[in-house]
């Protein structure tokens, strides 16, 4: 896929770098959802993908429209599903993969185990939320700043805390 990174001319890198990780410019956002979206297994119109988020197995990912991935934001791990209208805040993760133990070597040697994620129409992922394996968040989540979603949610729930518990309902 082109010429490796550092192949590539010191002014034209640098320059690409300052694109990749630095424009946070509406126009440039969406520039990067277009840049991208060969590379997924399926996207909607009007994907935004900010600075510095990293999306490594693109092809396993299906994006809805009008979906926003915040500065810094990981996508990767397994097939991951994010539906219409979902906004993510920066410094996110949603990490379709979990490494596993392995009691002969005593360390997280084995094999990974991967499982889907889906992220429901309309939710709002805040700063520093994660999302592990296998969990379906509801239509229309609030996710909290740095909450940590290990099961499935409810539709219309603000989820929080560490592992996030559900809080209250967005539509009160």
């Amino acid at each position: 896929m082109g010429l490796p990174r550092h192949n590539l001319d010191p002014a034209l890198r640098d320059a690409f770098d300052r694109y990749i990780l630095f424009s946070n410019t509406d126009e440039d956002n969406r520039r990067r959802g277009e840049l991208i979206r060969p590379c997924l297994k399926s996207c909607g119109r009007n994907l935004q993908l900010a600075p510095g988020a990293t999306i490594p197995w693109p092809d396993r990912c299906v994006f809805g429209d009008d979906v926003y991935i915040g500065l810094w934001t990981y996508i990767g791990g397994g097939e991951i599903t994010l539906e219409d209208l979902v906004m993510i805040g920066p410094h996110c993760s949603l990490t379709g993969g979990d490494h596993q133990f392995n009691p002969e070597r005593e360390d997280f040697s084995a094999r990974h185990k991967h499982a889907p994620i889906v992220i429901g129409h309309g939710t709002w992922m805040a700063a520093g939320a994660s999302v592990t394996c296998g969990v379906r968040v509801g239509r229309a989540n609030l996710i909290a700043a740095g909450a940590v979603v290990t099961k499935d949610t409810a539709d219309y729930a603000i989820m929080a805390g560490v592992p996030a518990r559900q809080i209250g309902s967005v539509k009160t």
